[in-house]
C-alpha cells in the first residue's frame, strides 16, 4: 500500500495551525476577572454591606463587656465601650469583624478575636398582584419565589411574567423583569404585575 507522505505531513501542519489560531482566539476573547464581577447588579447578588437601621451581634471572644448588638445609625455607625463610635458603611460583617479587631489591638487587647453578625437586615418590599403585599424580613439566600410565598403567592390572574425587581446598588437604582428563581439581596423591591396592569 503506498500512502503519500507528504500529504499526511500537511494535514498533520494544518491541524496544529488550526488548533494554535483556537487557542490564541480564545486566550484573545476571554474576559479579565476582575471585569466580570458584579456587571449587572440584577443579576448577581454582591456580599452584603451593612446599611443603616440593621442590627449587628458583635463579639469580643472573652470580653463580655464589649459583647453587645449594636444598630447602625443614620450614618452608618455603631457606638462601642472603648472604642466609641466605629464607623460600618462599605463594609461586610467579616471585614467589620476584622475592622474592630484592629481597633481593639491598638490600644486595648493582644490578638482579639472578633465576630460580626447581622441579626436585622434591611427588609425587602413585595407589591403588587400578591395576597398579603407589605414589608417583610430578609434572608441571605432567599429567592424571588420564596418571598413572594412569603406574601401569601399570587393572587388570581397575576402575571408571572412581569415580576420587576427594583434594585440600589452604590447610590443608583436598577429595575429589570426577573426570573423566579433570582436571588434577591436586602432593601430590594418586588413588583409582581396583574393582567390588566402595563410595564412602563
Amino acid at each position: 500500500m503506498i500512502t503519500n507522505k507528504k500529504g499526511n505531513n500537511l494535514s498533520r501542519s494544518i491541524s496544529k495551525i488550526i488548533v494554535f489560531l483556537a487557542l490564541l482566539l480564545a486566550s484573545c476573547t476571554s474576559i479579565p476577572s476582575g471585569m466580570r464581577e458584579y456587571d449587572d447588579p440584577i443579576l448577581t447578588v454582591k456580599p452584603h454591606t451593612i446599611l443603616a437601621g440593621e442590627q449587628i451581634k458583635i463579639t469580643v471572644f472573652g470580653q463580655t463587656d464589649l459583647s453587645n448588638t449594636y444598630r447602625v445609625n443614620d450614618r452608618g455607625q455603631i457606638s462601642m465601650p472603648l472604642l466609641g463610635v466605629v464607623a460600618t458603611f462599605g463594609k461586610t460583617s467579616t471585614q467589620l469583624s476584622e475592622y474592630i479587631a484592629y481597633l481593639l489591638a491598638q490600644q486595648y487587647l493582644r490578638n482579639p478575636s472578633v465576630s460580626a453578625e447581622i441579626t436585622t437586615y434591611t427588609p425587602i418590599y413585595i407589591v403588587g398582584a400578591v395576597k398579603s403585599a407589605g414589608q417583610f424580613s430578609f434572608t441571605p439566600g432567599v429567592t424571588v419565589a420564596a418571598a413572594i410565598a412569603g406574601a401569601g403567592g399570587f393572587i388570581k390572574g397575576a402575571n408571572l411574567t412581569e415580576v420587576r425587581l427594583t434594585r440600589r446598588d452604590n447610590g443608583r437604582v436598577f429595575e429589570a423583569n426577573v426570573a423566579l428563581q433570582t436571588p434577591l439581596a436586602a432593601g430590594d423591591i418586588i413588583q409582581v404585575f396583574g393582567p390588566l396592569s402595563a410595564t412602563q
